[in-house]
């Protein structure tokens, strides 16, 4: 525990000073140490969350498992499949490739959230144990970053993205297909607010 709050010490300083520099390449540089720090404590842990150990599993016998099957989705499985013909029985590549995912898309937001004070949404991150969440629920995480991205596209009525996004988020999880009611709500209320300006 002592690790994680010194990581995210480091990572606010790293991202409060990112967000305060006027120097554009020293704005980058920042947030790209603390996106890295970041990701490679969560991607190279091992043994920590009490599903890691389901997951390494998983990831060892990848190669004998089918690919679609009730008890796990399918993206999960391609992604655990060709991690282990790339890189063998080395299960850290599988959850380093699901950290860069998950911590690139909360960055991602993050930033075109409030370009002056994204360190704050990423504090928040920790602040309320979804880091430590993400390191224990990947699949749900995984979801829920691809779930969200898909959102932001409808609302940008880039409709043809949002639904790729939101393919990919139920194929890593099902439980993504709990949010379609909201979708569908929030894009009929969208277009009900466009109808009533013209």
């Amino acid at each position: 525990m002592v690790l994680y709050c010194f990581l995210l010490l480091i990572v606010t300083i790293f991202l409060y000073e990112s967000c305060k520099s006027v120097n554009i390449k020293t704005r980058k540089y920042l947030l790209i140490v603390a996106f890295i720090t970041m990701t490679f404590v969560s991607g190279l842990r091992d043994n920590v969350g009490t599903d890691y150990g389901m997951y390494k599993a998983f990831f060892i016998n990848s190669q004998n498992l089918e690919i679609f099957t009730i008890t796990l989705e399918p993206l999960f499985t391609i992604t655990a499949k060709i991690t282990h013909s790339l890189f063998g029985n080395q299960y850290f590549t599988m959850f380093l490739t699901f950290s860069i995912v998950i911590h690139y898309y909360i960055f991602k937001n993050a930033i075109s959230y409030s370009e002056r004070n994204y360190y704050l949404t990423i504090f928040l991150f920790f602040a309320f144990g979804f880091f430590f969440s993400s390191m224990n629920i990947i699949r749900q995480w995984v979801a829920i970053v691809l779930t969200i991205e898909a959102a932001k596209n409808f609302i940008n009525d880039e409709k043809v993205k949002g639904i790729i996004y939101y393919i990919f988020a139920i194929l890593n999880h099902y439980s993504a297909i709990l949010v379609f009611p909201f979708l569908i709500v929030g894009f009929l209320i969208k277009k009900n607010k466009t109808r009533l300006i013209i």
